[in-house]
């Protein structure tokens, strides 16, 4: 048993700047935690996206300002739409077993004190809410279905001439001068800050063709994939003989009723080989009846925070090897227990993860970008 509190941020880093620093900072004080642990996303990214730079670089960032333990959210939510991608970081959360405190960034501190989802699931309505308050309540949803007693601890964002967004970030270290907004040794890593949709343009580009050279069914494989849509799909085969680039394409696919972001993420999809699960094609569409983890990666901790490890709940994977044969009786999948369910759904989980960070990897090194250590990295562990 732990005699030692324990908080959590759900993040993407992306990247890690003087506002994450902030957070991070407050998350320790407000709560007096003796660890943060950080679950982030790994290569891509909510929006649609590769990540600016690779995990284990952003993973380091965090460890180096504040976190000491860095857990990877599965390809499959981490690139997902924001109930998807909050319920699975939620569900981490819970499923460790040593957490206390969940923390998040928001711009109302008042945020959770009104009705948790009031708009956001009324189509009708007109919502404001700016998206780190949306996942803010979707957060404190997702404790309630889960049925978790972990407080949740809202963190004001602050302004200021050091501070800006990571949106905005990331344009200015394409276009500007950003050196006033992260920290030092993140911003000796500019150059590696540079990844950007362009890396899979060939990718996205041959995944649609094979589909459309097969010449029937068109439609309905492209629908395969996750968070791709009937509709989607008829603007990717109507659109496609004008293919130029991933970023172009989506600008070229979206509609007033598919936005930008969407449509991202979509596309990413199909370039990734990541499908539809049983469950969704089945009909099933709450992020609570879909999001199933058995298995969490860890990218890097302390040393002094390890000893974590052993009072988790859920597998944390140290070690991607272990993950990657399948063993005769998972191959026929037939009557398998429980227990056996679970280690298959992970190894499937885990192996998704290691092809979509190899594909990052080896994508990024043939435009040039960064040389980036792959998908067999060991976790990094600071003394």
């Amino acid at each position: 048993m732990k005699n030692m509190s324990v908080a959590a941020l759900i993040a993407e880093f992306n990247p890690f700047h003087n506002g994450h620093e902030y957070i991070v900072r407050k998350a320790k004080e407000i709560t007096g935690a003796e660890h943060l642990v950080v679950i982030m996303s790994g290569d891509y990214v909510q929006r649609g996206a590769p990540a600016i730079t690779d995990k284990w670089s952003r993973a380091e960032m965090a460890l180096r300002h504040g976190a000491d333990m860095v857990l990877e959210i599965p390809v499959r939510y981490a690139s997902a739409s924001a109930p998807f991608f909050s319920y699975a970081g939620v569900l981490i959360t819970k499923k460790l077993g040593f957490i206390d405190y969940l923390c998040f960034g928001v711009e109302d501190k008042d945020i959770l004190e009104n009705d948790p989802i009031t708009d956001i699931n009324q189509k009708d309505k007109k919502t404001y809410l700016a998206p780190n308050d949306i996942l803010a309540t979707l957060y404190k949803e997702a404790l309630n279905q889960l049925k978790s007693d972990i407080k949740c601890v809202p963190i004001e964002r602050i302004s200021g001439e050091s501070i800006e967004s990571a949106s905005n970030i990331r344009d200015m270290i394409c276009n500007s001068d950003c050196r006033n907004y992260l920290p030092i040794d993140v911003l000796e890593k500019r150059g590696i800050l540079k990844v950007d949709e362009s890396i899979l343009d060939e990718a996205l580009y041959i995944a649609i063709k094979s589909i459309i050279d097969e010449g029937e069914s068109i439609s309905e494989k492209l629908c395969t994939f996750s968070e791709v849509t009937e509709g989607i799909a008829g603007r990717i085969i109507a659109e496609f003989p004008e293919f130029k680039g991933f970023k172009d394409f989506i600008q070229r696919v979206k509609v007033k009723q598919y936005t930008y972001t969407r449509v991202s993420r979509a596309l990413l999809h199909i370039a990734l080989g990541i499908k539809k699960t049983e469950d969704e094609l089945t009909g099933l569409r709450d992020a609570k009846d879909l999001v199933k983890i058995e298995a969490v990666r860890l990218l890097g901790a302390y040393s002094s925070a390890t000893h974590l490890l052993k009072e988790s709940n859920i597998r944390i994977v140290t070690k991607v090897s272990d993950y990657l044969t399948s063993t005769e009786e998972e191959i026929r999948g037939n009557n398998l227990s429980e227990e056996k369910k679970k280690i298959l759904l992970a190894r499937q989980m885990i192996i998704q993860d290691i092809n979509a960070g190899e594909m990052y990897t080896n994508l990024a090194r043939i435009k040039g970008l960064a040389d980036f250590e792959g998908e067999y990295k060991s976790p990094i562990i600071i003394k």
